[in-house]
């Protein structure tokens, strides 16, 4: 299983720094940092699960987290050329999540 810190790195998004980069909401920071303790130790099916939510725009009606949104770019535009091999984790844990 790969880290969450691996996940970004693979999404092409910035990595965290501190459980307070990953989310808004102080319940959730709280519940992680119990949990987590760090970034280094969060998993990224919670990881991306669990991430701040975009607001929602007129017209949309579902609302998922930032890094969700970027993976479901990235799985249905690229899976079927990125081989499951080079990164088995990340690209199963991304397309399990949409």
């Amino acid at each position: 299983m790969c880290l969450m810190r691996e996940s970004l790195a693979f999404l092409g998004l910035k990595p965290l720094m501190d459980i307070e980069d990953w989310d808004t909401d102080l319940a959730v920071v709280g519940a992680a940092r119990q949990l987590c303790r760090h970034t280094d130790n969060l998993k990224p099916y919670l990881g991306i699960q669990a991430d701040s939510m975009m607001l929602s725009s007129p017209g949309s009606n579902i609302s998922c987290g930032y890094k969700m949104a970027r993976g479901q770019v990235l799985t249905t535009g690229y899976t079927r050329e990125i081989p499951h091999t080079i990164f088995p984790t990340v690209v199963l844990t991304v397309s399990v999540l949409l």
